[in-house]
């Protein structure tokens, strides 16, 4: 994976979204939970694609484009679906036509029509790197982005205005979402970008997630298997992580943007915190106050 640069980036947010998923699968379900996994989901299949797309993998670069799109341009409306969930509302016209409206834009998305697939471009160092041409098309789903994030935020408003200032950190989310559409913009905006500013936005969007869960304590989370089990997967699921950050590491000042005078390391030192803060998430910060078969208030 070396001849594809920041794809540790994309497989960085890719296991985020990964263990989270994998934790909250193992809770017992509500509403609420159930909608928080479909949001999870959704990330899992458009960072996954991402990542699928860039290795070229079978069945071809363009079907995980399309799955990636496809997911990304699905994500405000299970955003909205996860608020409108959380926040007890009955009413579900808007629902429904923010379902449809995400439904009759799919065959667009898949098409090409909205936005074209990437162009890979073999550099003479080896590396692959993957451009996008951006046209007045791409409007007609920013237009759906827009009205979701505004119906979304009125009910965020509502929420605060009900629960007042100590209300949950849903705003968190919130916050989170449109960090990722501006991340998602710059991707395909900036002319001749090869940086990865959308797995970018998705780092943050998972860090902002693990703050509202974790710190402002969203759900009251009951483990319904095995404790040690589920550590065991996550601990799996960290090494596979983290492995694919020694190359990536071991090569890195020898890119154009980086210490091109200086030898490669043989270790990568700045990726330590990274480690550490997967080792806390996965062993300690979010099994200490949960145990099988009990609730806690203090559970994320």
């Amino acid at each position: 994976m070396n001849d594809i640069p920041f794809l540790f980036i994309n497989i960085t947010v890719f296991s985020c979204f990964l263990l989270m998923f994998v934790m909250f699968l193992a809770t017992k379900k509500t509403p609420e939970i159930w909608a928080f996994l479909a949001v999870l989901l959704d990330a899992i299949l458009w960072s996954g694609g991402a990542i699928l797309m860039r290795l070229q993998m079978w069945p071809g670069m363009n079907f995980w484009y399309k799955v990636s799109l496809v997911a990304l341009f699905s994500m405000k409306l299970f955003f909205y679906f996860f608020v409108h969930t959380f926040s007890r509302r009955k009413g579900r016209f808007l629902l429904a036509v923010f379902t449809i409206w995400t439904l009759a834009i799919i065959p667009g998305t898949v098409s090409g029509f909205y936005l074209k697939p990437p162009t890979p471009v073999v550099m003479p160092d080896g590396s692959t790197l993957f451009t996008y041409r951006l046209d007045w098309h791409i409007v007609i789903p920013c237009i759906m982005f827009v009205a979701i994030i505004g119906a979304t935020a009125v009910l965020l408003l509502q929420v605060m205005r009900e629960q007042g200032a100590h209300s949950p950190g849903i705003q968190v989310i919130i916050y989170g979402g449109l960090v990722m559409l501006a991340g998602n913009l710059l991707q395909v905006g900036l002319p001749g970008n090869t940086f990865p500013f959308d797995a970018l936005s998705g780092i943050v969007f998972a860090a902002l997630l693990m703050y509202a869960l974790y710190k402002r304590r969203m759900f009251r989370l009951t483990l319904v298997v095995s404790r040690s089990l589920l550590t065991l997967v996550l601990a799996v699921i960290c090494a596979i992580a983290a492995a694919n950050f020694i190359s990536p590491c071991i090569f890195l000042p020898s890119r154009p943007w980086g210490w091109t005078s200086a030898p490669p390391p043989r270790w990568c030192p700045w990726r330590l915190p990274d480690c550490w803060a997967a080792h806390t998430f996965s062993c300690g910060g979010c099994w200490r106050p949960c145990s099988p078969g009990k609730s806690s208030k203090a559970a994320w």
